[in-house]
């Protein structure tokens, strides 16, 4: 369902058809995630393609318009830094070029050394919670992790599965607009 939201906000922003690639399976520190690469065409602003693509399914769930009105009403104070994008801009034979990622997991660390993480979990029709919620789980140990706050956890590169999985796919998810 969140591949099907993205397709949706590229053919609004592309002139045409949009490529879709995928999916991929891309190993992170506790988690592997599945990807896809969408790529297309935009005559428009590099602005305008950033301001409609935000709100991304990935970080709102989906559909994107009832995932919003869900968010709006259970979630009654901000979500601070919670989300947002990274984004190289270039050009290519005097071309304006855009490659984007959103930036999701983010913390914010106050003057009082209190630190916030923001995470959480897309959840679409078919999810389980018990996985979401062990997904959830594994992204905080990520975090903590990284900033020193936690040991090393089990890898879960060590299960059988996880292995051969990874190596029947190729890892190279992303969005990209040319």
């Amino acid at each position: 369902m969140v591949l099907d939201e993205e397709l949706k906000m590229m053919t609004r922003i592309c002139d045409a058809d949009v490529k879709t690639f995928g999916p991929f399976l891309t190993p992170m520190s506790h988690l592997v995630h599945t990807g896809y690469r969408l790529e297309g065409h935009s005559s428009l602003p590099v602005p305008a393609i950033l301001q409609h693509s935000m709100f991304a399914p990935t970080v709102t769930g989906s559909p994107l318009e009832n995932a919003t009105r869900v968010i709006a009403k259970y979630e009654t104070s901000g979500r601070g830094y919670y989300s947002g994008f990274a984004a190289l801009l270039g050009s290519d034979g005097g071309e304006p070029t855009i490659d984007s990622a959103i930036l999701i997991r983010t913390s914010e660390i106050e003057s009082t050394g209190k630190l916030t993480m923001g995470l959480g979990a897309t959840l679409v029709r078919t999810s389980n919670p018990a996985s979401e919620a062990a997904e959830t789980r594994a992204k905080a140990a990520a975090l903590q992790c990284a900033m020193g706050l936690k040991g090393s956890s089990p890898s879960i590169f060590q299960d059988e599965e996880v292995a051969v999985a990874l190596q029947k796919t190729q890892s190279s998810p992303s969005c990209i607009l040319v």
